[in-house]
């Protein structure tokens, strides 16, 4: 698969496509060549695809020692069966003290080239500089621009909804205040004055809550969680009803824990009506408030050192694993309700674990996970060795996932769009490529996630995905240039599926020379009004000055035939399109495009 799961350090969530067939009984067992590092300390792991090639890389901070060295960064390359190469120079930070719960490093798009950057806060845990490492795209980094700001925390996301990652940095003790840096899209910032409304918060999540597609806060505070929604210039208010009152938590996640659609917040912690650590659901009401779960709450047997929110069995439902301080790792089940049920202790001895990241690391479709300390050196057993070790599901079931199933949500981060339409998400180069080539109007909601198919032209075998008019087919022989997603030559088999290619329409003319046509030698046929201005106007985005007919031919192939008739609209066929004409509409929908994608998938028997 071409674009894998990316997650953020220590508190993640994962979402897989809902599953096809029976669950089967949990389990795990040490990766080939694990650990991937050995003799360090202070570990924290981050998940993204650096390289550009479609598998799950790994950068890891070790806080001191070991074969990374001290004060280190260092890029592991994902060969998508679970093993990993170093890039061969350390991308390295000078000073770096940070300890594992705190987050000095965020990943995003910071200078708007579809590459992964860096936010790095030096000599942390408390920082006076964020420097921004721009991606090279082949796992290496180059310095970018510094913001000289105290914190102790940083956490990116897109607070105005404009597709450009910005960041929020919490200030130092005791106030630990809260800056929003936004960004210009070249990798520089704004810097806001201190946000006194959002003093004092423990850990920050940021996630869309009431899908105006701009990120929100949820922070842990004293006594409670506190919500604040975004508006358009970065700044926040608090959501109805927030804060809401709890016990202190040692854990935060945002997910879609009871299937409705609307992201909710999972608070791991003691829990005064149990009298113990347990786990508290807010349930979202997809307007940015919240309610409590119903039910009791499950325990967890002490604090939460680190965790995450899963999938591990492939039943559709949001599972918790949770790493205490006394029992060790354990999966809390997820019920589909916003309920849990506990499994039990997962691995013996696990008490001094931490897992660090979570992922399809060998593309099985099943959730993986990073932790630190080893594994596989003590039999299944965690025994107090400060290595990094990569550790399979290997969960026995035979589940096929369906990639036309509804997922339940998305991963979080600005490489991922989920899509509440349709239930699936854009994410990396197919959400790029979405966004910039004309999104809605011209391609629609996404009707699958990514899954391989061969090419039925070719023979070659590719990860694509559906949306509503067209495929996108993922090429990377053509990585690093605009031709590295393709799109399928839909309006062809439209044509070939209904024989209509050797009718009148299709057969070649001869130009007009009419200046409201346009002609293509190439298939003896020509665009004209109404179609020529829609052809003009829209493209896929290939660095050329407005619209270019390279990049209009790039979105819509040739014309195939002229424009006529059709099940009462006037028509016209392209390689990789169809244009309809619809008078009913007001301008500018009255050209619209076929929806392709959906009909060639249900015409391979694709369910959904």
């Amino acid at each position: 698969m071409r674009r894998t799961l990316v997650c953020l350090v220590l508190l993640t969530v994962v979402y897989m496509p809902v599953p096809v067939g029976a669950v089967a009984p949990l389990s795990f067992a040490p990766a080939p060549g694990s650990p991937l590092l050995s003799g360090a300390a202070g570990y924290t792991a981050t998940v993204g695809d650096f390289n550009h090639d479609g598998k799950p890389d790994l950068i890891v901070v070790s806080q001191r020692g070991g074969s990374v060295g001290g004060g280190s960064v260092s890029m592991l390359l994902g060969t998508g069966d679970s093993t990993f190469r170093p890039v061969p120079a350390d991308v390295t930070i000078s000073g770096y003290s940070g300890t594992p719960e705190t987050s000095v490093l965020v990943t995003g798009d910071f200078n708007g080239d579809g590459i992964l950057d860096l936010a790095v806060g030096n000599n942390a845990p408390n920082f006076d500089t964020v420097r921004i490492l721009l991606g090279n795209g082949d796992g290496t980094f180059r310095a970018g621009p510094s913001v000289f700001i105290d914190g102790i925390k940083i956490v990116a996301g897109d607070l105005t909804g404009d597709g450009k990652a910005d960041l929020i940095v919490v200030g130092p003790d005791p106030s630990r205040y809260v800056r929003v840096l936004l960004n210009k899209g070249d990798g520089t910032f704004t810097v806001s004055a201190p946000v006194s409304s959002l003093s004092g918060y423990g850990r920050i999540l940021v996630r869309d809550l009431n899908a105006d597609g701009r990120d929100d806060l949820v922070a842990e505070q004293a006594g409670g969680i506190a919500v604040l929604l975004g508006n358009e210039d970065g700044t926040f208010r608090s959501a109805p009803g927030s804060p809401y009152a709890g016990d202190d938590s040692s854990g935060l996640f945002v997910a879609d824990v009871n299937g409705d659609g609307k992201r909710d917040i999972v608070a791991a912690g003691y829990v005064q009506s149990v009298r113990g650590f347990g786990v508290s659901v807010l349930l979202g009401n997809g307007d940015g408030s919240f309610h409590a779960a119903p039910g009791p709450s499950p325990i967890v047997g002490g604090p939460l050192r680190s965790g995450a929110l899963a999938d591990f069995n492939n039943d559709g439902n949001p599972d918790l694993m949770a790493v205490t301080t006394r029992n060790g790792l354990t999966i809390l089940l997820g019920n589909g309700d916003g309920t849990f049920a506990p499994s039990g202790p997962l691995i013996e001895g696990s008490v001094g674990v931490d897992v660090l990241a979570v992922g399809d690391f060998n593309g099985d479709g099943k959730v993986d996970f990073v932790t630190t300390e080893s594994y596989n050196a003590c039999q299944g057993k965690y025994c107090g060795q400060a290595d990094l070790s990569m550790v399979l599901n290997t969960t026995g079931s035979q589940i096929t996932p369906n990639p036309f199933a509804r997922i339940l949500t998305s991963v979080g981060g600005l490489e991922h769009r989920f899509f509440r339409e349709t239930g699936h998400s854009l994410n990396f180069g197919f959400k790029t490529f979405w966004e910039q080539s004309g999104a809605l109007p011209v391609f629609g909601y996404p009707l699958s996630e990514e899954f391989d198919e061969k090419n039925a032209d070719t023979g070659q075998t590719y990860t694509v995905q559906y949306v509503e008019r067209q495929r996108f087919e993922y090429h990377p022989e053509n990585r690093y240039t605009p031709y590295e997603t393709l799109l399928g030559r839909l309006g062809v088999a439209e044509a070939q599926q209904r024989t209509l290619l050797g009718t009148a329409p299709f057969q070649p003319i001869a130009p007009t020379n009419a200046p409201t046509c346009h002609s293509f030698p190439e298939t003896g046929h020509q665009v004209c009004a109404p179609f020529l201005e829609y052809w003009q106007t829209h493209g896929l985005e290939l660095g050329d000055p407005g619209v270019s007919s390279r990049e209009s031919l790039a979105l819509f192939g040739y014309p195939i035939s002229e424009a006529f008739t059709q099940d009462g609209l006037t028509v016209q066929y392209c390689e990789r399109a169809v244009f309809e004409y619809h008078t009913e509409n007001p301008d500018p929908d009255r050209v619209l495009l076929r929806r392709l994608g959906a009909q060639v998938a249900h015409q391979r028997g694709y369910p959904g």
